[in-house]
C-alpha cells in the first residue's frame, strides 16, 4: 500500500469512528430550554430570566438611530442565498450571493421563521478542503433559533431586524456538522456571533467538531448579542469582511474557534466602521 493510500485510509477510518461516536452520543440534542422544537414549547419562561431583552428609553433610541437604508437596503437578505466555508484555521469564511439557478429561501416553519436552501452545490468546504455535500444552510428571519420561538425573547420587536444563519450537513460525505453561524443586522449590516459552543468533539483530522450550542445571553455578562462587538459586516456586493481582531480570537484559543465567545474589547472604542481595519463597539451599546 502506497503513503496516499494509508493516509487515506486513517481518515477515512477517523471519519467513520467520529460519526458512530457522535451518533451514539446523541450530538444534537440540546438545551430542552432553549432549542426551539415542537417538544420544547412548554418549557417554563421562568428557566430563560436573562432573556428577556427589555430595553430602557435610551436603547429605545440607539435602534432608532440605525435605518434600514444604512449602507445598502435591508431587503436584499430576503434573496440573498449564503456560502460558508472554513479555512485552515476552522474560521469561517462568508459570501452572499444571487444564485443563478432559480434557487431561492423556501419557508419551512412560520412559527420561527425558519427558511431554507439546499447549498450541496455550492463547493462549501470544511478545514482540510473537505466538500460539505450535504448541506442545507438556514435562515431565521427575526427569531434567534437557539431560543424557543414563543419566548418573550424572541417576541421582542428588535429582533425583527436580525436574520440568523445556521447550517447542517456532512464534510467528506461521513463527518456530521450541525453550525449556528452568525447574526446579520440586516439594518447596521453588521454581524454578531450569537450562539456559544457548549460541547465538541475531540480532534479528528486536526479540528474540533461542536457539538451543542446555547444562546451567548446564558454566559459571561448575560448580555443580549448585539451588544457586543460585531464580528464583521456586509458589503453591498455581498462580501463579507471579517474584523483581523476576530479573526485572532478564534485562533487564540486553546482549541482553537470552538472557544471563540464575543466580547466588549474596549467600550470607549468608537462604533464599528465598514473598513477591514475599523473594528469597534456595537451600535446598539450603551456607554
Amino acid at each position: 500500500m502506497n503513503r496516499f493510500s494509508v493516509y487515506a485510509t486513517i481518515f477515512v477510518c477517523s471519519a467513520v469512528l467520529l460519526t458512530c461516536i457522535t451518533s451514539c452520543s446523541n450530538p444534537l440534542l440540546r438545551d430542552p430550554r432553549l432549542y426551539n422544537t415542537n417538544r420544547n414549547e412548554s418549557a417554563d419562561e421562568k428557566d430563560l430570566p436573562s432573556l428577556s431583552l427589555s430595553m430602557s428609553e435610551a436603547q429605545k433610541e440607539l435602534f432608532k438611530t440605525v435605518s434600514a437604508g444604512t449602507q445598502f437596503d435591508s431587503d436584499i437578505f430576503d434573496t440573498w442565498l449564503l456560502k460558508v466555508s472554513f479555512d485552515k484555521n476552522n474560521v469561517p469564511k462568508y459570501q452572499f450571493f444571487v444564485p443563478s439557478d432559480g434557487r431561492e429561501w423556501k419557508l419551512t416553519t412560520s412559527s420561527n421563521a425558519e427558511y431554507l436552501f439546499d447549498a450541496g452545490r455550492d463547493n462549501n468546504t470544511a478545514q482540510g478542503g473537505f466538500r460539505i455535500n450535504p448541506m442545507t444552510v438556514y435562515q431565521y428571519r427575526g427569531k434567534n433559533p437557539l431560543v424557543r420561538s414563543s419566548s418573550a425573547y424572541n417576541k421582542a420587536p428588535q429582533l425583527e431586524r436580525f436574520y440568523f444563519y445556521r447550517f447542517s450537513g456532512k464534510a467528506a460525505g461521513l463527518i456530521e456538522l450541525d453550525n449556528y453561524l452568525a447574526a446579520v443586522d440586516t439594518y447596521s449590516k453588521f454581524l454578531f456571533a450569537y450562539g456559544k459552543i457548549t460541547s465538541y468533539t475531540g480532534a479528528v483530522v486536526g479540528q474540533y467538531i461542536p457539538q451543542k450550542y446555547q444562546a451567548v445571553e446564558l454566559f459571561a455578562e448575560e448580555r443580549p448579542f448585539y451588544e457586543y462587538d460585531p464580528i464583521g459586516y456586509v458589503n453591498e456586493d455581498g462580501s463579507v469582511i471579517l474584523y483581523q481582531e476576530y479573526y485572532t480570537e478564534m485562533i487564540s484559543g486553546e482549541h482553537g474557534a470552538v472557544d471563540f465567545f464575543p466580547y466588549i474589547k474596549d467600550p470607549e472604542r468608537e462604533t464599528a466602521g465598514y473598513n477591514p481595519d475599523s473594528p469597534g463597539c456595537s451600535p446598539y451599546l450603551i456607554k
